[in-house]
């Protein structure tokens, strides 16, 4: 991956339960993990290649994850 670490948001749909009292509590139905097994829900997973990307970056039209990934597709 290239680019910056993801925003970790990758629980599943959650399942609802009703209290007595009727107030509804939700879990998510699943989990994933990431390939060493770490959990990565709320903390995302780094990339292979960090490349940020600036407000300058976007301001000149620049996309340097794109081209950093240009580079690798041609090595």
């Amino acid at each position: 991956m290239v680019g910056t670490r993801t925003t970790g948001v990758v629980s599943g749909p959650a399942q609802a339960y009703l209290l007595a009292d009727n107030t509804l509590l939700s879990f998510p139905a699943e989990h994933h993990l990431g390939h060493n097994r770490e959990v990565i829900d709320r903390i995302g997973v780094p990339p292979d290649h960090y490349v940020p990307l600036t407000p300058q970056d976007t301001a000149a039209g620049r996309d340097p994850a794109l081209a950093k990934a240009l580079t690798l597709l041609h090595k």
